[in-house]
């Protein structure tokens, strides 16, 4: 039988996750760019600030981390507190200058970046919602508006699928208790929503999140074996190597199974050789 497989083209995906970066953040970095010139314009003095000079990562390409102490230091540099800037989020660079990305809500996730860097007194992220409700409005009729928030409830609920808000975001400003208020540019007047060092929801109600395109992957023994610490660490290790975000897991004696998200659509990426 005639092999075929040398015909398969080889998907590297390190090199495909270092090109996406390199690519997918020209969009900020043309769109600050006009608006700080309009800006410039209709006189709201203001200066353009390339981010990817301030916040410094890895190479952990389309999820990167933050190096903080590079990061503080580069944004001392960078930023004067009289200066109004027009910047981009979601963007940094590693160690090569090579352009990262910080990964889902990563625009809001650099606006903490910064708050933690220079000490604001908060933070105020804009959305198309009244701010953070206990379901949402897409799926659930009558969803309530979360007046406040503390930073513990507001963490676990953007963990597990919140989408108004990131995990990434809140950790920074939990470190230094500065307030996240989660405002809708439609309605710009209104309170909205407030993250802060609080306890618990207020208004007190029961929160709904659903999550979409999941991936279940079921494994057993066929010899059953015990599934042991070992084979788990394996497991895990390739859906790190993947960036396959784990949701929820069930172990028995012979058997795993793993409900993640297939963010980067990696689960139909194959490799020949």
């Amino acid at each position: 039988m005639k092999n075929y497989s040398s015909f398969l083209p080889v998907i590297n995906l390190r090199d495909y996750n270092f090109v996406y970066d390199q690519v997918i953040g020209f969009g900020e970095l043309l769109s600050t760019t006009i608006i700080s010139q309009y800006l410039n314009e209709k006189h709201l003095k203001n200066s353009w600030l390339d981010v990817r000079k301030c916040i410094k990562t890895d190479n952990y390409y389309r999820r990167a981390n933050v190096d903080w102490e590079a990061t503080r230091m580069h944004i001392a540099k960078a930023v004067e507190a009289s200066t109004l800037y027009i910047t981009q989020g979601f963007l940094g660079s590693d160690s090569n200058n090579f352009t990262t990305t910080l990964g889902r809500e990563g625009s809001d996730y650099t606006a903490a970046i910064f708050a933690y860097c220079l000490n604001a007194e908060s933070v105020t992220i804009w959305k198309d919602v009244p701010g953070v409700l206990n379901g949402d409005p897409r799926h659930f009729n009558n969803a309530k508006l979360l007046n406040t928030i503390s930073y513990t409830e507001a963490i676990e609920l953007a963990f597990y699928g919140a989408s108004v808000i990131h995990p990434k975001t809140l950790q920074p400003l939990q470190r230094k208790e500065i307030p996240l208020h989660v405002k809708s540019f439609l309605n710009p007047e209104d309170k909205g929503t407030t993250v802060n060092k609080t306890k618990g929801i207020e208004p007190n109600v029961p929160c709904f999140i659903l999550k979409q395109n999941q991936v279940l992957l079921s494994l057993s023994t066929l010899d059953f074996s015990y599934i042991v610490e070992e084979n788990i660490s394996e497991i895990f290790t390739l859906l790190a190597l993947y960036k396959m975000k784990v949701d929820v897991i069930q172990n028995s004696a012979i058997s795993f199974s793993v409900c993640f998200e297939n963010a980067y659509n990696n689960w139909t990426h194959y490799c020949y050789t």
